[in-house]
């Protein structure tokens, strides 16, 4: 199934308040009968390590951090509900 490409602009001074670039995309979805639409920034490879630095006073060696990412996992989808077939 094909899909057309719609193209949505928005104003530079809201893409440069928000920390938008030339990319993104716009997911809508019907509310209460109304459309919303939710910006969604391009996907990026820049590193966030560090970024919660100042919250924070754990080191974790690369086996560790393994294992929290595993164990963080697991926790987080534990609850989750399969969808129907």
């Amino acid at each position: 199934m094909a899909r057309s490409k719609e193209v949505i602009v928005i104003a530079p001074d809201l893409r440069e308040k928000f920390g938008w670039g030339e990319e993104g995309d716009i997911i809508e979805v019907e509310c209460d009968g109304e459309m919303v639409s939710f910006l969604l920034p391009p996907v990026h490879n820049e590193s966030l390590a560090g970024s919660l630095a100042p919250y924070t006073n754990v080191t974790l060696s690369e086996d560790e951090w393994d294992e929290a990412r595993g164990r963080a996992w697991s926790e987080a989808t534990a609850n989750e509900v399969p969808p129907p077939k």
